[in-house]
């Protein structure tokens, strides 16, 4: 409601001769209603927002798990394997809200690993 009809209508209220408990059980009533508009929203939207990162996280996990599956049919030694194993492990160490404490520091621990060159292996 706009304001100018909101003072229209408390004037309007003020010429029917209603008491004054009855003006104040009106203005609480009304109140009362903006207030619950507001929190339903408020927490409908909180609910959209919470399926909205579980999708995303469910979509980061995917990627992630895609990326290690094609890292791990490629020759280890490869630039490609790294490449790919990394992007992977990176997926789960940029996004520690939708990982485990426990796949954040495997996925650091894996990364530290391919980070350290192999005993008699070349750069490629």
């Amino acid at each position: 409601m706009r304001n100018e009809s909101m003072h229209a209508a408390m004037l309007r209220l003020l010429r029917l001769g209603l008491t004054r408990e009855m003006r104040v059980v009106l203005v609480l009533v009304a109140a009362t209603i903006s207030l619950c508009s507001f929190a339903a929203g408020f927490f409908v939207g909180r609910l959209g927002t919470a399926d909205g990162i579980d999708d995303e996280c469910a979509m980061i996990r995917q990627e992630s798990t895609r990326f290690m599956a094609e890292a791990r049919g490629l020759d280890p030694d490869s630039a490609q394997h790294r490449i790919k194993a990394r992007t992977s492990l990176y997926h789960v160490i940029n996004n520690p809200g939708c990982f485990s404490a426990e796949d954040l520091a495997t996925a650091q621990a894996a990364l530290d690993e391919l980070n350290v060159p192999r005993p008699g292996s070349t750069a490629k």
